[in-house]
């Protein structure tokens, strides 16, 4: 349901191209330029590599940074595993940033409180459509000579201001990195994910991250060389499949976030007679949403399981406990007794702050979004939710 007629139509240029061509669709190829470079101009210019995944992204990225091993890298809380899988699998010491008091996202002040001499990078997240803190948070890494990773998988484009002017998510930072999995506001089908730069230097260290350690960006290089490799990597390589769906959803991206918006501020209008029970999560100007989650108040919390009820009831797709709290993974606590054994480490070393995100985490659950929705599927939504405070 996420194809619209934009996919279905470069899905079919895509098949006939390479019919006409009378070739296999390559890695590197025509949709995959095409899809780059119109990338990077919505970004104000740099550098963007297709791949294969969001995860992979993350991965590239973070190798890219290319700090000495067992450099400490502070993390956002909310996020996917695979940006704590990538960043220790680097090599690299995470310490987990606690989120604001009522945004999933972290804060200036959060990062200060775990910020210490040996911290050589920031992997920040940009969570459920909203930008974080970025503006000053940049300032700080300027400042303390901290490398920049911006995760811009759930609100690509978003845009926030930064010295009197627009500009979008993951312009700051060194590297930025986009999920364009399904259900995202820019898609490329099943799976995919962007590496984007402004550097060119930084840009040719990803791209050779991004397929087997190999200098594609010299003019002599061609496919024939696998074997000349500069730096040690996997093949991350996406399709020209994927591209070609990602130029479709690229191009009709800015009508689909202001679509999600509108859909947004009608959901929040048409519950605010609940305010002493829920709220909508702040969505300010520039926002590009993915989730919308909804806060309870304490009087709320007595009601959360009606809720779930009233929507199941209802086949309303949401998420009635949000899994992207990395505080809270098994895996955190097994990352630290191996940094631990591993340096010998005579005193205890803090690597994750989660107060304001467990209290968080026990309040807030997420509704899906779609462009796709009417405004009466909004309204129908919200009535539900009102089902379950009527016998308060």
């Amino acid at each position: 349901n996420a194809f619209g007629d934009r996919e279905r139509e470069m899905v079919h240029q895509f098949l006939e191209f390479y019919k006409q061509s009378d070739q296999d669709p390559p890695y590197d190829g025509h949709f995959q330029h095409r899809f780059e470079n119109d990338f990077a101009k919505k970004m104000n210019g740099g550098f963007a590599i297709a791949v294969s995944s969001g995860s992979n992204a993350s991965y590239i990225a973070i190798k890219s940074l290319e700090l000495r091993r067992k450099k400490t890298i502070l993390m956002s809380p909310v996020t996917d595993t695979s940006s704590l899988m990538a960043l220790h699998l680097a090599g690299y010491i995470p310490i987990i940033l606690d989120t604001d008091v009522s945004s999933y996202n972290t804060t200036l002040e959060q990062v200060e409180k775990a910020y210490r001499s040996d911290v050589g990078a920031l992997y920040l997240v940009h969570t459920y459509g909203v930008p974080s803190d970025i503006s000053r948070i940049y300032q700080f890494c300027v400042e303390k000579n901290i490398r920049l990773i911006e995760d811009c998988s759930q609100s690509p484009f978003a845009t926030f201001q930064h010295q009197n002017k627009t500009i979008n998510v993951g312009e700051l930072g060194d590297y930025a990195i986009f999920s364009t999995m399904y259900r995202k506001s820019l898609h490329t089908s099943s799976s995919g994910g962007i590496v984007f730069t402004k550097k060119e230097d930084d840009y040719r260290i990803a791209l050779e991250y991004s397929d087997r350690g190999r200098s594609k960006w010299l003019n002599h290089m061609s496919k024939d060389l696998e074997g000349d490799v500069s730096r040690f990597s996997l093949n991350f390589n996406t399709s020209e499949f994927a591209c070609a769906v990602g130029l479709a959803s690229l191009s009709r991206i800015d009508s689909a976030i202001s679509e999600r918006n509108r859909l947004i501020n009608r959901l929040i209008i048409s519950i605010e007679s609940l305010s002493k029970y829920c709220r909508v999560m702040d969505f300010p100007k520039g926002s590009s949403p993915f989730l919308v989650p909804i806060v309870l108040t304490d009087l709320g919390l007595s009601k959360k399981e009606d809720i779930f009820a009233a929507l199941s009831k209802a086949s309303i797709p949401f998420a009635p406990q949000y899994h992207c709290f990395a505080y809270d993974w098994p895996m955190v606590g097994n990352i630290r007794k191996e940094i631990l054994w591993k340096l010998i480490l005579s005193f205890r070393r803090k690597l994750k702050y989660s107060n304001n995100a467990s209290r968080l985490k026990q309040k807030a659950f997420n509704l899906f979004l779609h462009e796709g929705y009417s405004s009466e599927y909004i309204d129908y939504i919200a009535s539900n939710i009102k089902l379950a405070f009527q016998s308060s």
